[in-house]
């Protein structure tokens, strides 16, 4: 590195002598030709940068594609067996026994978790863990077919503030929120949407969103005109820490 500082180049010759400098820093040798110490940095800069971020993107993709294929299979085939759940069949109801029929499913799939890890901002339902050890935030929240609009907006802003706390804590850059809704009402959220994603970014961390509609209703022959509920963006952002405790 001294060696190269030894005389600085002119205009046309800095991006030359910047990449000798920093390919003697990385490997301990001076390359004496510009291309030369451009191929070593891309051998040890460039194809690093590009595997990590192969490997999120993989570890990403995989987990949307679980989580796509629980979506169908409750709305498809389980519909009925989850609300039972949620309504106290077995020996817990709510949401944690639906969190528990994701966390089967999970399991059943060969999926590394843990099951509310303690951060600073509390509990999430559960964090796993991919092949890299990598933390993925998973939190899931029920919606009963009683809610109201107002206790609809806040659970889901309330549910999006806090994944995005879990993923603050845990210095992880994405998380998921799993609600299930037994509502009839169709819920439309302001949400960006990437590929048939959609996903919220909030305080520098990106949530997606995979409802889960477990709503007990009538053929579309006799269902008549759907209500809508339109959730913007501002909504979920102005949550306040005080909205979150109350419907936790």
């Amino acid at each position: 590195m001294l060696e190269c500082a030894r005389s600085l180049p002119s205009d046309a010759g800095k991006v030359g002598f910047y990449a000798r400098c920093c390919c003697e820093h990385l490997t301990g040798e001076d390359e004496d030709k510009a291309e030369d110490a451009l191929e070593v940095l891309r051998d040890n800069a460039i194809d690093v940068l590009y595997e990590y971020v192969d490997e999120q993107i993989d570890s990403r993709i995989g987990t949307f594609g679980l989580l796509v294929k629980y979506k169908q299979r409750s709305e498809w085939f389980h519909a009925e067996r989850l609300r039972l759940l949620a309504s106290g069949s077995g020996k817990r109801k709510g949401e944690r026994a639906l969190a528990e029929d994701l966390y089967c499913y999970l399991l059943d799939e060969g999926v590394d978790f843990v099951v509310e890890p303690v951060s600073r901002s509390g509990e999430a339902d559960l964090v796993l863990r991919d092949g890299e050890r990598r933390q993925l935030v998973v939190d899931a929240k029920h919606i009963r077919a009683t809610a109201t609009p107002s206790d609809i907006r806040s659970k889901l802003a309330a549910g999006f503030h806090q994944v995005a706390r879990y993923c603050a804590d845990l210095n992880e850059p994405y998380g998921f929120l799993v609600p299930f809704l037994e509502i009839s009402a169709r819920v439309r959220i302001d949400l960006e949407d990437q590929d048939g994603l959609q996903f919220l970014n909030l305080s520098g961390k990106t949530i997606y969103y995979f409802p889960i509609d477990l709503a007990d209703l009538p053929s579309a022959s006799k269902a008549g005109r759907a209500t809508e509920l339109r959730i913007t963006r501002d909504e979920l952002v102005a949550t306040t820490v005080e909205d979150e405790v109350a419907v936790a």
